[in-house]
């Protein structure tokens, strides 16, 4: 690991190599902490945390929404192991713009379920959009490929459970949407929803219930074409609820 916290610093055109990270919560391959991540690499590495908040770059991104932000980053060929938070690009991200990563031929593992008494701020959905999904966080072209989320399991969360956009080959397997005692539902909306994805998808071995809607949703998104001139077409997304994607 280069550092452990950098606080509201960063790192620019740092690359590591078959780096082999091991510790407790807050674990990153680059970084447990900071803010600013600029055209970093981590590739042929194994990241393992003890622990909650475990990221293949960076365990926990946080800092001043204007300011914060991981552009250009790569992950590839890496396995992240946590307890829960657990990310191919970070365990957590919160105020930071996230733009332009990739993460490639990762698998993500958590070892146990989110606790029951996690804070609101522990419960959120799982996203595959190269980072884990958290509060207050903007996510711009980023590419995921190959990547595996393994024996995660979501007891409680406002909207999608699992979502994967613009992703190709993903594998969902052994995990759950699924609502600890005492609650009546498990995901808001989808458990588990692909968005204009390429490949194989494959879910194995997982349960999905008590969601308040489909268990798998799988779609592209259509556009209208407004205007053509030349080889450029200009196209409109043509339902509300495609902005952002």
């Amino acid at each position: 690991r280069v550092a452990a916290v950098l606080d509201m610093g960063g790192l620019e055109n740092v690359h590591v190599v078959k780096a082999n990270v091991l510790g407790g919560k807050y674990v990153g391959g680059l970084v447990g902490q900071g803010s600013n991540f600029i055209n970093c690499s981590i590739k042929n590495s194994v990241i393992v945390g003890t622990d909650k908040t475990v990221g293949g770059l960076v365990g926990y991104c946080s800092g001043d929404p204007d300011q914060a932000s991981a552009t250009g980053n790569v992950v590839e060929n890496v396995t992240v192991t946590g307890a829960y938070n657990v990310g191919g690009m970070f365990g957590q991200a919160q105020n930071v713009n996230v733009d332009g990563n990739t993460v490639k031929n990762a698998t993500v593992i958590s070892s146990k379920a989110l606790p029951a008494n996690a804070s609101s701020n522990e419960v959120r959905t799982a996203e595959l959009a190269a980072r884990s999904a958290f509060a207050n966080t903007t996510i711009g072209t980023n590419t995921v490929e190959n990547v595996t989320l393994e024996n995660v399991t979501i007891h409680t969360c406002w909207g999608m459970g699992v979502i994967a956009q613009k992703c190709r080959d993903v594998t969902v397997r052994r995990c759950a949407v699924t609502p600890d005692e005492g609650r009546f539902f498990s995901a808001g909306q989808d458990a588990t929803h692909f968005v204009n994805c390429r490949g194989k998808i494959l879910i194995e071995d997982c349960l999905f219930e008590n969601q308040l809607d489909d268990a798998a949703n799988l779609h592209g998104i259509y556009t209208l074409v407004e205007k053509a001139t030349g080889n450029q077409i200009l196209v409109r997304y043509a339902h509300f609820q495609t902005r952002g994607i």
